[in-house]
C-alpha cells in the first residue's frame, strides 16, 4: 500500500497496473485481480473507487505498452517479482527488463515487489540477481527475520515525499504518512539486524538454492519413472508441482493456480502421512538449513506418496 501511496504522491498520476494473479497484501488497491475472476475484487466491502484506480493485465508486454499509451494518468507498475504465488505462475524470460524499458519511456515508476525475493534469490534480492533497478521496492518476511515487519526502498528522489521538515505546511499537506503498529519495535529491529547479517553473506541463499535444485531434478526423475503426467518447475529456492501436464509452458495463471483440487489435497495427504508437509497444497520453499538428508527423506516422501496416488487411481 505504502509504495503505491509513494508512487501517486511523486508522479501526481492516480492508477496502478498490476498483473493478473500477483499478491501484494490484501488491502483495498491490491485486492482486484488478486483472483479469477480477474475483473472483479477478490472481496465484496471494496469501494468502486479503489478498483477503478487499479489496472489489471495479463503479464504481457504488449498489452502493457498498449495501456500506457492510451492513459497518461499512471502513477506506476507492480510486479511480484518471483511471477504469481513465488513464481507458481512464472514470468517469462526478459519480461521484468521489459517492464523497465516500458516504465522508462512512458515515466513511469516501476515498483518491484520483493516481499518474497528480496533476500531469498541473493543478498540483494532479484534485482541484484538479474541486475535490474526499480524505482520502487517493497520488502518483508526475511528483513525481520520471520517477524512482523516491512520496508519500502527506492530512488532518493522518490523517497523524498515522505520527508518531515519541520515546517507544518509541508509536512501535514504536502508529504505521504507513514505509520504503523511495529514501526520502530525494537524486538522487531533486533531480529531484522541479525536475519540481514546472516543472508548478507549469500551462504544461506546457496544452500537452500542447491537444496532446492536436487530437490526438483529428484522429483521430476521419480515422476518420469512412475510415468505420471506431471512436471516440477521453481526458480532459486522454490519447487512447484503441476499435475495433468508434462510441461507448464503456454500455461496462464487461471490453469497453473486452479489444478483439480482433489489431486492437490491427495498429493499433500499423501506427503504429511510420511512425514513431510508443504507450505502450500503441491509448491515449498527449501531453505539455508535443510541438508542432504533432509532432501533424501523427502525425495522418498515423494516417491511413496506418488506410488500411493497410482494404486488408488489418482494420479496416472
Amino acid at each position: 500500500m505504502l509504495s503505491m501511496r509513494i508512487a501517486r504522491a511523486y508522479t501526481g498520476k492516480e492508477k496502478i497496473i498490476r498483473w493478473e494473479s500477483h499478491y501484494h497484501g490484501w488491502h483495498d488497491y491490491a485486492m482486484p485481480g488478486n483472483l479469477p475472476p480477474f475483473d472483479a475484487p477478490a472481496s465484496i466491502g471494496i469501494p468502486q473507487g479503489a478498483v477503478d484506480s487499479v489496472i489489471v493485465l495479463p503479464p504481457d508486454l504488449d498489452s502493457l505498452e498498449r495501456t500506457l499509451a492510451a492513459d497518461s494518468n499512471i502513477a506506476g507498475v507492480i510486479t511480484e517479482g518471483s511471477g504469481a504465488s513465488y513464481g507458481t505462475v512464472p514470468l517469462s524470460p526478459g519480461f521484468l527488463e521489459g517492464v523497465r524499458r516500458l516504465t522508462r519511456q512512458y515515466n513511469v515508476l516501476m515498483i518491484l515487489d520483493e516481499v518474497i525475493t528480496g533476500f531469498r534469490w541473493s543478498p540483494g534480492g532479484l534485482q541484484q540477481r538479474i541486475g535490474i533497478d526499480p524505482d520502487l521496492c517493497t520488502l518483508a518476511k526475511i528483513l525481520t527475520g520471520g517477524l512482523p515487519g516491512g520496508a519500502v526502498a527506492g530512488r532518493d528522489d522518490i523517497m523524498q515525499v515522505m520527508i518531515q521538515t519541520g515546517d507544518r505546511q509541508h509536512d501535514r499537506h504536502e508529504r505521504v504518512l507513514h505509520g504503523g503498529t511495529f514501526n520502530a519495535n525494537p524486538y522487531c529491529a533486533a531480529t531484522g539486524n541479525a536475519a540481514l547479517e546472516i543472508v548478507a553473506t549469500g551462504e544461506m541463499q546457496d544452500t537452500a538454492d542447491r537444496m532446492a535444485e536436487r530437490l526438483r531434478v529428484g522429483l521430476q526423475e521419480i515422476l518420469d519413472k512412475s510415468e505420471v503426467a506431471a512436471c516440477v518447475y521453481g526458480d532459486a529456492s522454490t519447487f512447484h508441482v503441476y499435475f495433468g501436464n508434462r510441461s507448464i509452458e503456454g500455461m496462464d495463471a487461471n490453469t497453473l493456480k486452479n489444478a483439480p483440487p482433489g489431486i492437490q489435497t491427495a498429493f499433500r495427504q499423501a506427503l504429511q502421512v510420511r512425514g513431510v508437509d508443504l507450505m502450500s497444497r503441491t509448491s515449498g520453499v527449501l531453505s539455508g538449513v535443510h541438508t542432504e538428508n533432509d532432501i533424501d527423506t523427502a525425495l522418498g516422501a515423494f516417491d511413496g506418496a506418488i506410488k500411493a496416488m497410482i494404486d488408488e487411481g489418482i494420479a496416472g
